[in-house]
This record gives C-alpha cells, sequence and structure tokens, in this order.
C-alpha cells in the first residue's frame, strides 16, 4: 500500500511540475 501512495505521489508531483523543477 506504501509503494501505491508513493506512485499517486509521484504522478501529483509529474502534473504540478514540482518533480521538473527539483530535478532541474
Amino acid at each position: 500500500a506504501k509503494e501505491e501512495k508513493k506512485e499517486a505521489f509521484r504522478r501529483y508531483l509529474e502534473s504540478s511540475g514540482v518533480l521538473d523543477a527539483l530535478t532541474k
């Protein structure tokens, strides 16, 4: 269940563009 939440959180970050800003 934890992995599932992690995946959902990652998708949320990707959609909001936060992940892209962090990896840059």
